[in-house]
């Protein structure tokens, strides 16, 4: 459901009867997601979530219209969640307090409390500037009430504290047409009421960290840019205003040198190349752990993005590997190739893609490549086929590859009706054949085609995710279409 002020979506399985895979029959297996929005105020807003379930070996994920719904709630129970958000002009405070309920006959006959966090607050700004402070300055806050979470309704609910708060400061310099200098800093503390990794612990814990860097940003070419960033963070002892030099790592999180570079040829292509250094000293644990001067280096990575029609269209990735971490030698080979062609849009009638990636294995394993196949389209306006093809395919070493092996077969034919719309797949994966109907009450009349073509029109959960068919590729969630020219008078 979707209207001005209320948005909201319920997703529910029913199951009578299931002898997957061997197993015994499990009568009256359910699960049920709702999740609701509702705007009280033009600056405040509630949201309430439910998520129950009969038994946590039941999937773990809803299928509906236009998206997979990933389900939270991990075990048997009902994980029941609600709040508040209030909306200032440079801020926002949230307030949240969540419930988990627990069913498990082998410890109890009834249900039980298994967590409980009441409440948990957050509070963030956006980047803030002042007349007497022209440096753009962020803060965050939260607190959180919560209890320890128990297996077995005997365990203490014990209820722990934990409060923290950061600030980060920022400025951008313009040094002449074609260069800016962003020095940044931060600063966070955090604080709990005593050790969760020790049971009956009651000292009050202090930790704190800070982390500075800057960016320097320069047009080196007419298209090209280049970016160099450093970051320097370290952590402080517990309780204490003094770096943490004891730990295994000197207390140093981060002592890194950033470079990338992206160049544009032509309106159709864009090509960047990016890679680090970094500056730690080794593990007390392990100080052979940077031998070899190629151990600090980031193995740099190349992509190359081409529209090369308006139709077509072309992305390749590659990442070379410096040095081998687990045999502590230099070597100089690719580590990761991959990429994929689209043909078409994921908006228009039509869609085919192909995915790869294949990483260099280690010595004595079998050379394996990634491929993924995803073919979308309309034979009419009221069907809609969705196709999908990922396997693998194997050899001794190198492109001599011998045998195919799949990994998924998945088809989706839906029938668009006025009401309703009917739903059928079919998958197979190793070992394991499904088919599947549904027959799902649309949120609103719009075609089902619309669905797809506009993302969040019938609310977030609906867009469309092919992030699938690009094994390590950019995001491609589709964008709106341009809206229809106005009638002419």
């Amino acid at each position: 459901y979707n209207t001005p002020e209320v948005k909201g979506q319920v997703d529910s399985y029913y199951i009578r009867d299931n002898n997957a895979d061997g197993q015994q029959p499990q009568r009256d297996r359910y699960a049920l997601l709702w999740n609701h929005y509702q705007k009280l105020t033009p600056r405040l807003t509630a949201n309430a979530k439910m998520d129950l379930k009969s038994d946590q070996v039941f999937g773990n994920q809803f299928q509906n219209i236009g998206n997979d719904v990933r389900v939270e709630n991990q075990s048997a129970g009902v994980l029941s969640e609600g709040g508040l958000n209030y909306q200032f002009p440079r801020a926002a405070v949230q307030v949240q307090a969540s419930r988990q309920d627990r069913f498990d006959a082998t410890t109890s006959s009834s249900s039980f409390i298994s967590f409980l966090s009441l409440p948990n607050i957050t509070y963030n700004t956006i980047p803030l500037i002042w007349k007497q402070f022209p440096i753009y300055t962020s803060f965050a806050a939260h607190f959180t009430n919560q209890t320890v979470t128990r297996a077995l309704p005997t365990d203490t609910l014990r209820y722990q504290r934990s409060a923290g708060g950061s600030v980060q400061l920022k400025k951008d310099l313009r040094i002449g047409r074609r260069t800016t200098f962003t020095p940044i800093g931060s600063y966070e503390q955090n604080w709990q009421d005593s050790d969760f990794t020790k049971p009956g612990s009651s000292k009050d814990i202090y930790l704190g960290r800070y982390t500075v860097g800057s960016d320097l940003r320069r047009r080196l070419f007419s298209t090209v840019d280049g970016t160099f960033g450093y970051r320097f963070g370290q952590r402080f002892k517990q309780n204490q205003m003094v770096v943490d030099q004891s730990a295994d790592d000197h207390g140093v999180e981060t002592n890194a040198l950033t470079t990338s570079f992206v160049a544009r040829i032509g309106r159709d292509t864009r090509t960047s190349l990016s890679s680090g250094y970094d500056f730690r000293a080794p593990p007390k644990s392990d100080p052979s752990f940077y031998a070899h001067e190629a151990a600090r280096l980031t193995p740099p990575t190349a992509d190359v993005q081409w529209q090369a029609t308006r139709r077509v269209s072309l992305y390749y990735r590659e990442t070379y590997a410096l040095y081998d971490s687990a045999a502590r030698r230099i070597i100089h080979t690719p580590l990761n190739t991959s990429g994929s062609v689209e043909v078409g849009d994921v908006n228009a009638r039509t869609f085919f893609s192909q995915g790869f990636s294949f990483t260099k294995p280690i010595a004595g394993q079998t050379s394996d490549l990634l491929l993924n196949n995803k073919v979308r389209f309309f034979p009419t306006a009221k069907w809609y086929v969705d196709f999908f093809l990922s396997y693998r395919m194997v050899g001794p070493r190198g492109l001599d590859y011998r045998t195919v092996k799949p990994i998924e077969k998945t088809i989706n034919v839906t029938r668009d009706m006025h009401c309703w719309v009917l739903r059928m797949q079919f998958s197979e994966r190793p070992g394991r054949k499904e088919a599947s109907f549904y027959i799902d009450l649309k949120t609103n009349l719009s075609p089902q085609r619309n669905l797809f073509a506009t993302p969040g029109a019938a609310g977030p959960e609906q867009a469309v995710d092919v992030s699938e068919v690009f094994p390590a590729g950019p995001s491609t969630a589709p964008t709106a279409p341009p809206p229809p020219p106005p009638a002419a008078k």
